[in-house]
């Protein structure tokens, strides 16, 4: 049995138009993007790598740039949240006529696998790239104990 529906010669010239305008919505924004004229410029994501060995986890962050005295560490759990402050240095005598570099608060969040022993957790930061050495915790074992 066909099925009867209305012509809408309108809907047809319309439809292929919202499709293609669909796919590209968003391809020319910019990058970066301020909040409000009161806030300084938000950095994009930095990028990391997360590796794995079987006692630890190392995340290498690309931090260029920023003094470590500016970068915070938080483990929560299985939860790393690293968050740093970029902030741009002014030159005496010298007017800003254009800049491509951000200031402001970045961070990354982690959730890993097993849960870290944070006690033990070491951080190096050299050439600009923040090292994460963290332990997972020790899992314990399940025994069978003797009844006195």
């Amino acid at each position: 049995m066909a099925k009867i529906s209305r012509y809408d010669p309108l809907t047809a010239l319309v439809s292929p138009f919202e499709d293609f305008d669909e796919m590209f919505r968003g391809f020319f924004q910019p990058v970066r993007v301020e909040h409000n004229a009161n806030s300084s410029k938000t950095a994009s994501l930095f990028r990391v790598d997360l590796s794995e060995k079987d006692s630890e986890f190392l995340i290498e962050a690309d931090l260029p740039g920023i003094k470590k005295e500016d970068i915070h560490v938080v483990i929560d759990g299985n939860q790393v949240t690293i968050n740093a402050e970029i902030k741009s240095r002014k030159e005496e005598g010298w007017k800003k006529l254009y800049s491509e570099r951000n200031e402001g608060s970045v961070f990354r969040s982690l959730r890993l696998p097993e849960e870290i022993d944070d006690s033990k957790a070491q951080a190096k930061f050299e050439d600009g790239v923040l090292k994460l050495t963290l332990p997972k915790m020790q899992q314990s074992i399940a025994r069978q104990i003797t009844i006195q």
